[in-house]
């Protein structure tokens, strides 16, 4: 039997329409009548599943069954993969017109595979109209089940309420805790272990509503189910690969640590005072022309200008350093003002990309960075606390 798998909505198609000529168990004096397809309007079916696994099989490949609810043989087109937890939601939407008039019973059928490819109810073959001719509606009534409360029971079980059981000569059985009257839903699972992992099961969702002009007595939909977790995961699998990888939103920026530095300084074996010292972030930065008055005079002097015109600072090495009277007169705390630096720097004509902070109108650069690229070396005495600068 081929089967082409194609994906389709969750909420099922229409079924068929079929007309029985009974009387509503709870008729109104005066009944609101719905049409075939105003009933369906208010028939919600759900499968929970993550994946749509829904697969069609082609009119000319499709094997029949016999369906002992409706005494009818009907052809097999398609079903949903199953996991064994899958569960269903049926909802009789709550503005039904028809109010406690229509009520939806929820009816499970196995069917087993026979060897010509057809299916027939694996519970029992009898027909509503066999047994009723038999005279006695209440035994061997198994071949389906009625859902309540989330289980299946047989339909014997329900013919204990005698006294409501026949109902003008039709012989129903008073189930009604197992209906769903408007704004009820009921959700469940198929009890594979119970009938059979092999088997074929169709659950259907039958509305009753009142006759009435241009109207019929029962509307259903249904699903077919087989239980195949491997066809599930094979298709979670296509729905992956097809998908796009997401988009990776850029984390936001953590909030920078800005504060004075309260570690010794040491230049060349000399201690030092009076640098502005910030730590930002776990790094020490040092404002520009504290670093270019401490090393002025040494091999690894450097000599700074600043282009307002091109907000450029421009450092060139080897040249000595012209003071501007604020070097090394470290004042009161300005942490809060720290912001990124916007202004380009330049090495000897080339462009340098090194973190900079303007803290307080001053730019602040990393010690090491301005090491690396200006050519002195930077340590650390961990046991003193001391930053230590030695020249070239």
């Amino acid at each position: 039997m081929t089967r082409h798998r194609k994906a389709l909505s969750l909420t099922l198609a229409l079924a068929l329409v079929l007309s029985l000529s009974l009387t509503s168990a709870f008729a109104a004096s005066e009944p609101y009548y719905l049409t075939h397809e105003e009933a369906l309007e208010y028939i919600d079916l759900q499968i929970n599943l993550d994946v749509n696994t829904n697969t069609y099989i082609d009119d000319a490949d499709a094997t029949e069954y016999y369906d002992p609810y409706w005494d009818q043989t009907r052809s097999y087109t398609g079903y949903y993969a199953f996991e064994r937890d899958t569960s269903i939601t049926v909802t009789h939407l709550a503005d039904n017109p028809a109010g406690d008039d229509a009520y939806i019973q929820i009816v499970l059928i196995p069917y087993r595979l026979q060897a010509d490819g057809s299916y027939v109810s694996a519970l029992e073959e009898a027909t509503f109209y066999e047994m009723w001719a038999d005279g006695d509606p209440y035994t061997d009534l198994d071949y389906i089940y009625y859902c309540t409360d989330g289980n299946f029971h047989p339909l014997s079980e329900f013919a204990d309420n005698s006294e409501r059981a026949m109902q003008e000569g039709y012989g129903f059985v008073d189930y009604r805790n197992a209906l769903l009257a408007p704004g009820d839903s009921a959700t469940f699972t198929i009890p594979f272990d119970r009938f059979g992992d092999d088997l074929m099961y169709e659950m259907q969702a039958i509305m009753n509503y009142p006759d009435g002009p241009d109207s019929t007595h029962n509307s259903f939909r249904l699903v077919r189910i087989l239980l195949d977790e491997a066809a599930v995961a094979e298709k979670r699998a296509e729905v992956a690969a097809e998908e796009p990888p997401a988009e990776e939103t850029p984390a936001e920026p953590a909030e920078d640590v800005v504060v004075p530095s309260n570690q010794a300084l040491q230049v060349n074996g000399e201690a030092v005072t009076g640098a502005q010292v910030y730590n930002i972030n776990g790094s020490n930065y040092f404002k520009l022309r504290d670093v270019a008055a401490l090393l002025n005079g040494t091999g690894s002097q450097f000599a700074l200008e600043y282009d307002a015109a091109a907000r450029q600072i421009v450092l060139t090495t080897g040249e000595a350093y012209t003071p501007d009277g604020s070097e090394l007169t470290a004042g009161e705390d300005q942490s809060a003002t720290a912001v990124r630096s916007s202004q380009s720097l330049t090495i000897d004509g080339e462009a340098a990309s090194l973190t900079a902070y303007n803290i307080g109108g001053n730019n602040y650069f990393m010690l090491r960075d301005l090491g690396e690229a200006l050519g002195f070396e930077v340590d650390y005495d961990a046991a003193t606390r001391t930053m230590i600068i030695n020249s070239k």
